[in-house]
């Protein structure tokens, strides 16, 4: 097993939400304290986190957390990723004369009125459960924390609450930290870094 991966506040952050300057700093006070290097901003992707779940032996990962109708067993936000379709405002207007209406009007043809690239952003965005428990090499780390808000809420299913918490359990986690609740990123801090000093 690898050392621990020390991840936080990805950037730009997924989903549209607002950067968490508190998960920057956690990641970097607690990478200190274990002797690993922090991995922010726009190395926190969904590879690296992926990649880490099999191999590191304590993964602490500081994002948001998010339970909505989308994402009913709920989700991480990783890193948002680019626009799919970048047509220059010049370039379009060459194109047909009228630069928002063709840039519209390409990318609706791509992606049927933006659902399919909505989809495919959002996918790109966000680890699931549904993901998690498909990881071919499992998840192998003897801890996973997840200082994010809301990651052991879900949806309750015949076979219990399915969520990510549950997910990581079932895909080979011994042990995993999560929060029920809507917490403040600074207090996230002071908690995971309370937690590894005496």
């Amino acid at each position: 097993m690898g050392l621990a991966f020390v991840a936080g506040n990805p950037e730009p952050l997924g989903l549209g939400l607002d950067q968490l300057k508190g998960l920057t700093e956690e990641a970097e006070e607690v990478a200190e304290l274990l002797n690993v290097e922090a991995i922010v901003h726009g190395r926190v992707t969904k590879e690296a986190v992926i990649k880490d779940l099999s191999s590191a032996c304590l993964v602490v990962l500081g994002t948001h957390g998010v339970v909505d109708p989308a994402h009913p067993h709920g989700a991480l936000a990783l890193q948002g990723c680019k626009p799919l379709l970048s047509v220059s405002q010049k370039a379009a207007s060459e194109l047909n004369g009228d630069g928002s209406s063709s840039l519209r009007s390409a990318r609706q043809q791509l992606f049927g009125r933006g659902s399919l690239e909505k989809a495919v952003a959002t996918a790109s965005e966000t680890l699931t459960p549904e993901e998690i428990t498909a990881l071919p090499a499992g998840v192998h780390t003897g801890l996973v924390v997840l200082s994010a808000c809301q990651t052991g809420k879900g949806e309750v299913t015949i076979e219990g609450v399915f969520n990510l918490w549950r997910a990581l359990l079932q895909a080979g986690a011994p042990a995993v930290i999560v929060s029920l609740w809507k917490v403040d990123d600074g207090s996230t801090k002071a908690l995971i870094k309370g937690m590894r000093t005496p």
